[in-house]
């Protein structure tokens, strides 16, 4: 096992808390699934944080949930503020609203996941035939052509192309299934789907 003691958070010198943040930061890591580099990016954020004096103790859950969601946009691990804030149950704006803090005041650049590595995540959770993974790229590299996920969720969208595909395949994905894995609503995701065959040269029955 590698020692971590160097990246935890010594400036919280209330070992309780401590103690809490190592808590915190094994549940991201088991629940979300991350990769070693992603947490331990998360843990320098939030080591720089507490240099800056950007953390009281009260706010420190919040703050971690605001790193995790900053260190995996940059390493690209594509989660969601709703994934992330589920947790430690805190709420999405809360979440967003530390991490814009955390980018202004250390300068750290703004990252943001695009459509397609959604797309490739569910993909890999659903592991669908080859056929249908090729018609949800094209699904979904169609709709960006015509800015169709402009303003819209990525994951949405993504989850949206890729039940747009498996109706065209006759593939067995349903909509409840692809709203758990993808954390998005089956009425966003058949807001998408439709958006994107009507938008193709593609048809399928409707949902």
């Amino acid at each position: 096992m590698v020692d971590d003691s160097q990246n935890r958070p010594s400036a919280f010198d209330d070992p309780r808390i401590v103690n809490r943040v190592e808590t915190i930061f094994e549940n991201m890591e088991d629940n979300l699934n991350l990769p070693p580099k992603t947490v331990a990016r998360a843990r320098s954020i939030l080591i720089d944080g507490v240099n800056n004096s950007l953390i009281d103790k009260r706010g420190y859950e919040t703050a971690i949930a605001a790193c995790t969601l900053i260190a995996c946009r940059e390493t690209d691990v594509p989660r969601t503020v709703k994934e992330i804030g589920s947790v430690v149950d805190i709420q999405e704006n809360d979440i967003l609203s530390v991490s814009r803090k955390f980018h202004a005041e250390l300068g750290i650049e703004i990252s943001t996941f695009d459509a397609m590595t959604f797309l490739e995540r569910y993909i890999e959770e659903f592991d669908p035939s080859q056929e249908t993974v090729n018609k949800a790229f094209d699904l979904l590299m169609l709709a960006q052509d015509q800015d169709l996920d402009n303003g819209r969720s990525p994951s949405g969208v993504a989850a949206g192309a890729l039940y747009a595909a498996a109706r065209l395949t006759g593939e067995n994905i349903k909509q409840p299934d692809l709203a758990a894995i993808s954390d998005v609503s089956e009425p966003t995701i058949r807001k998408n789907y439709r958006t994107q065959l009507e938008a193709s040269d593609f048809s399928a029955e409707s949902a």
